[in-house]
């Protein structure tokens, strides 16, 4: 409950601060302090914000809370940086397409969530280095999800290197990404 907590916290601060870049850096600080504190203050039915979000959508991976810090971080030090290029998102979905659509069995019985520990183990490697290979910050992200599922943060290796939310900003920047470039060769 309490990674699910922090992992939550720090993904509304993001969207915050990304929403809040017009105002200045110390004001932006003072206003995400306040909003930190507020979405974790018990307020309807002796549940904060976090705790209904938790009970919602359950436990984030370990990859969404990476990119949430990273979204801060990069949002207050290089608000012009581009966080996951689209090629990080396209191999994003299609590793979330293989791992949902196996986990519904919809992939002749080849679901990678249910296979033995070992070969979870050989085949989040093997896309780890696909990731590093795609882009570097994409396969450092998941070597700090491989380091935190070592360290017994998570249930499963590939849930804590993608979830929905994960998953849905993917491909919701995909498109995102690609209306921009329509609108850019418009004009």
């Amino acid at each position: 409950m309490i990674f699910s907590a922090v992992v939550y916290t720090f993904l509304i601060l993001a969207i915050v601060a990304t929403s809040l870049q017009k105002i200045g850096r110390e004001m932006r600080m003072v206003l995400l302090a306040l909003v930190g504190v507020l979405v974790n203050l018990p307020i309807i039915y002796h549940l904060s914000i976090v705790e209904w979000i938790v009970s919602f959508l359950a436990t984030p991976s370990v990859f969404l809370g990476v990119l949430a810090v990273s979204s801060l971080i990069v949002t207050f030090y290089a608000p012009k940086e581009v966080l996951l290029p689209p090629t990080s998102k396209i191999f994003i979905v299609i590793f979330g397409f293989v791992l949902y659509l196996g986990s519904l069995n919809l992939l002749f019985g080849f679901d990678l969530t249910a296979l033995n520990f070992e070969y979870q183990i050989v085949i989040a490697s093997i896309i780890m280095l696909f990731a590093f290979v795609v882009d570097k910050f994409l396969g450092i992200v998941y070597l700090i999800c491989f380091f935190f599922f070592c360290l017994g943060i998570g249930e499963n290796i590939f849930v804590s290197m993608i979830d929905v939310l994960v998953w849905g900003y993917a491909i919701f920047g995909i498109f995102l990404d690609g209306a921009r470039k329509k609108a850019h060769q418009r004009f």
